[in-house]
């Protein structure tokens, strides 16, 4: 007997990142920690020219992300961090932390449309989203003047926290009574 297409259905093997890697990576980290970017930077793109695994090229790509973001270089930050996510078969919780990055981001930088747009694809991906998310995304909605879509996620935050015995914060009522 054949076996269907079904039962041949790939299943998403984890890559890890090799020591050697890592510790390639973790230098380029030490180096953007002590603020020697153009360093860190070079120490990347020589780590680029190193054949990798999908999940090594995603996590070469992060750690430019936090280079940049170091240095407050939010456009190549987001550059980065979309090379992330358009890595095939990285490990979802790669993606979900990178979705969320990349809506940050674009928030410091009052790019709501597309800081909701980000956030919106999180959301899709994450099965328990926090009150902060929740929040996040209203305030967001609220610049974009939606504001029949904010109510309800400033309503289900504050629901949330109070299921958790919290009291919202001021700043969510504050945003609820503007909304």
């Amino acid at each position: 007997a054949q076996s269907s297409s079904a039962e041949k259905k790939r299943v998403r093997r984890a890559q890890t990142l090799r020591p050697h890697i890592y510790k390639k990576l973790d230098a380029a980290r030490a180096l953007s920690d002590e603020k020697k970017y153009a360093e860190a930077i070079e120490a990347l793109n020589a780590v680029e020219k190193i054949k990798r695994n999908s999940y090594e090229q995603a996590m070469t790509h992060n750690m430019f992300a936090y280079v940049y973001f170091n240095q407050e270089d939010y456009k190549n930050a987001i550059g980065a961090y979309k090379n992330v996510v358009a890595t095939k078969n990285i490990p979802e919780s790669l993606e979900q932390t990178t979705l969320y990055s990349l809506a940050k981001l674009y928030l410091i930088q009052e790019d709501y449309k597309n800081a909701l747009a980000e956030l919106n694809k999180w959301f899709a991906k994450v099965e328990k989203p926090n009150a902060e998310a929740f929040i996040l995304r209203a305030q967001m909605q609220f610049q974009l003047e939606k504001y029949q879509q904010a109510l309800p996620d400033v309503k289900k935050a504050s629901a949330m926290t109070k299921e958790q015995g919290n009291q919202p914060k001021e700043n969510w009522l504050l945003l609820e009574r503007a909304v």
